[in-house]
Formats: C-alpha cells, structure tokens, sequence
C-alpha cells in the first residue's frame, strides 16, 4: 500500500525540460549565439485521468489489505480451533487411561490370585499401550499446533484456549455478500479497468509545447540600424501536437475495454463463488448441529451411564473383562465423535463468520 501511495505523487509526472544552444553564422556572415529553451506538457486530462488511475490503485491496496486480514483471522481461528480439539482429546484420552489403569490393576489383582487368565490381564496391557501411544502422538500434534499459532500470531506467547471455549456459538444471519473484502477487491478491478480506458482514451488529446528563444543578430536590422552582438533578440514559441498516427493508442484503448469485460466476469463469477460456499458452510453447520444436540442432550449422558455401569457389573463379576472392554470402548467412542462434531461444526462457524466478514 506504501508503494501505491507513494506512486500516487507520479500523476503529473512532466516530460523532460529542453534547453539548448547554437553558436555560429545563424542569420549573417557574423557569428552570433542564440540559446533557448523549450517544454512539452500532455493536455491536462491526461494528468488529471492519469492521477484518477492511481487513485483507483491505491484503493484497492487497501482493500486487499482489508481481506489479507480477514483471511488471516480465519487461519488464525482455525488453528485456534484445531489446538482447543487437540486438548479436549487429551482430556479424554487421559480419562481412558485413568480407567484402563484401574482396569489392569484390578487385572493384575485377579491373575496373582488365580481368578483370571492371562489373557485379561494382557489384553488391559494391550490397551493402556494403545492409549499411551495415542496419547504421546497426540502431545506431538499440539506441539505443531502451538508452534504454527505463535507464528500465525508473529509471537514467542504461547496463547491456549480456555476452558469451555470449544464449543462455539454463532449467528448465521448472511449480510450482502458485496459487502466481503474479496467482492470489494473484485468490484474496485472493474473500477481500475474503467479508469486505465478512460486515462489511455486521454492520450489521443493533443500535447502542448512552450519555447523561448534568446539570440543575437549582428549586423543591419531591417530597420536600416546597426546591432552589435551584445545586442539580444527574443522570441516566444507555442505549439501543439496532434496524434495523427493513433492506430495504436486505438488498439490499446480497445483492448482496455475487453478488459472491462474481464474485470466484470470475475467479479460476477467471485459473487456466485462466495454466495455458493456460504450456502455449503450453512448446510455445513445445520448438519453437524443436529449430531452436537443429540450428543449434548443423550450422547454423553449415555456415554457416562454406560461406563458406570460396566464398572459395576464388572465387579460383580455379572460381566466379563471382554465385555467390559467393548462397553467403555463404545462409551469413550462417543465421546470422540462428540469432538469430532464439535470440531466440524467450530470449522463451519470459522467459515461461516468468514464469509460474513465477521
């Protein structure tokens, strides 16, 4: 934007300055000297639609620094998101491992005692490994997501989410999609094709010329008098030039107009894009809304009714170790595709307040 603004200073950039001498027989046998100078200006639209191009310019740098930003907040928010589900999987998988450890405990107990086989008390090994393998890749992910979050945000602070921040609510009332910063980038292309045809059509005005003249004339004036060389004689010039051989500038105005037409169906094709994607998102979130609902209201309750139960039950010795196994399993399951759709539907809500320029 710096330099956009800094070009804006070239509208009524002037040709160069001709300053030139002569010295010798210019008007008679005697030598005389004569010096001038002389300066060509483009017709005053030229300037005035050169300035109003690099207005334009200027414009849409800053609108382009406008969707940098937006876009950046979504990239930003979307690791945020990604790192608050990292560290609610942890949660639950150091929840599964409290479990699995009290399972192979209470395995451990019941092999030394000669109530069970071998193969309850390996198979609660088996699991709290798979766990603790899961657990050490997952430390490894959220260590990639708070690196690449430090740098998204250009610092050493390492910000984390807060507790009961990963669920996320939102207001999917879509504004005029016009009003998005990318819209705006593609309205103000058309606005700087409208302007390079008119500042190009300024080039077929004529160009004006200024001269002055300062020389001697040594000898008999015409006025029968006698003039000495220290004797200086001036003179005025005034011109016009006229752009006879326009075929060119015509081919360049012509072109500039097709691309008017360019600038016109990028930006329509930009406005189908965008309303197309914010009705992708929305369905998007309506989708994974009906899953987080029905997992908010039965899912986890089941889920935490379930494992107390097993627990129980496995005490008793009403079930066995394998059966234990496939109803925490299914409980924790739950729990997991809760994230899971927690995760989708933050993702939605991330491109939804994108779209909407929130």
């Amino acid at each position: 934007m710096t330099y956009q603004q800094n070009l804006l200073k070239s509208g009524t950039t002037i040709p160069l300055t001709n300053v030139y001498g002569e010295f010798g027989q210019i008007s008679s046998i005697y030598t005389d000297t004569k010096f001038g100078i002389s300066q060509s200006i483009h017709f005053p639209t030229v300037y005035a639609r050169h300035k109003s191009l690099l207005q334009e310019n200027l414009d849409a740098s800053k609108m382009s620094v406008a969707w940098k930003e937006t876009d950046l907040k979504r990239q930003v928010t979307n690791i945020y998101n990604t790192l608050a589900f990292l560290l609610e999987k942890k949660k639950v998988l150091m929840q599964t491992d409290s479990l699995y450890n009290s399972f192979l405990e209470k395995a451990t107990q019941r092999f030394a005692k000669g109530e069970s086989n071998v193969l309850e008390k390996t198979t609660a090994q088996n699991q709290k490994g798979q766990i603790a393998l899961q657990l050490k890749a997952l430390e490894q992910d959220i260590l990639i997501m708070e690196s690449q979050l430090q740098f998204a945000l250009r610092t050493n602070t390492l910000y984390l989410p807060a507790d009961g921040s990963f669920r996320e609510l939102t207001d999917i009332t879509a504004p005029s999609s016009e009003t998005h910063p990318q819209i705006q980038v593609l309205a103000q292309q058309k606005q700087i094709a409208a302007a390079n045809t008119m500042y190009e059509k300024s080039k077929l005005s004529p160009d004006l010329a200024f001269g002055y003249n300062n020389s001697s004339m040594r000898g008999t004036g015409a006025d029968d008098k006698y003039y000495p060389s220290s004797k200086r004689f001036h003179s005025v010039q005034i011109g016009v030039g006229i752009p006879l051989f326009n075929g060119s500038q015509k081919a360049i105005i012509k072109a500039s107009k097709v691309q008017e037409d360019i600038a016109e169906n990028n930006f329509q094709f930009g406005l189908q894009q965008l309303n197309q994607q914010r009705e992708t998102a929305i369905n998007e979130y309506q989708k994974y809304l009906a899953s987080v609902n029905w997992y908010e209201s039965e899912g986890l309750n089941n889920s935490a009714t379930a494992i107390a139960i097993a627990d129980q039950q496995f005490a008793g010795g009403e079930i066995n170790y394998l059966d234990w196994v496939i109803l925490v399993n299914q409980a924790i399951d739950i729990r997991s595709q809760y994230l899971d759709a927690v995760k989708n539907i933050n993702d939605a809500i991330n491109q939804i307040n994108y779209l909407n320029s929130k």
